[in-house]
This record gives C-alpha cells, structure tokens and sequence, in this order.
C-alpha cells in the first residue's frame, strides 16, 4: 500500500489507471471545451443571422407598407379623374346641344331675316 506523506505534497502517487484515465478525462474535457467554444461561436453567428433577417423583413414590410399606401392613393386618383371625365363629358354634351339650338336659331333667325328684306 503506498503511503502519503504530510510533509512533502509536490508528488501524489496513483496507480497506473486511475492516472490513465485521469488524463483521458482531461483530454476530454479540453475537447468539450473547445467543442463548446465553436458552439458559442455559432450561436453568436446565427444570433446576428437572425438580427440580420428581422432587419431585412422589417424593411420590407415598411416598403410593402408605403406600396399599399400608394397603391390605395392611386385609386383614389383614378377616381377623381373618372369622376371629373363624367362631368367634363355631361358639360360637354350640354355644350354641343346649346350649339346646335343656337346654331339652329341663328338658321332660322338669317332665314326670317332675308326673307323680311326679301319681302319689303
């Protein structure tokens, strides 16, 4: 049986497997380390993925925002210019029959007037 000593504590004695596998256990644990580390590295990657992604469909969901904005601003311009057509085409029609009743008085109004002269 191997003995300890209470004085001199810079050497610890173990046997042969328990040192095997203390050192197997300490590879390990500097791999998980490092495994670890590259994980944090790609949480830390797809976290600013992310952030970047969120941007992008915020600023797209503003554009889409500002194209309904116009789009609904367009309607209403095609509206009032339909409506404005409507009229302008109503005042048009009014105009073309007091033409032609003016037109057909002024006929009618020469036509009496020569024939008065004609008739003196």
């Amino acid at each position: 049986m191997t003995s300890f000593s209470q004085i001199d504590t810079s050497k610890v004695c173990l046997p042969y497997n328990t040192a095997k596998q203390i050192a197997i256990d300490l590879v390990r644990g500097d791999s998980a380390i490092a495994e670890l580390n590259l994980v944090n590295q790609k949480v830390f990657l797809l976290q600013e993925k992310l952030s970047a992604k969120d941007l992008i469909i915020q600023e797209m969901n503003s554009k889409n925002n500002l194209c309904n904005s116009q789009s609904i601003l367009l309607q209403q311009k095609i509206d009032i210019y339909t409506d404005v057509t409507s009229q302008l085409s109503l005042q048009n029609q009014k105009l073309k029959r007091t033409v032609t009743i003016l037109g057909v008085t002024v006929g009618v109004t020469s036509l009496t007037a020569l024939v008065l002269i004609l008739v003196k």
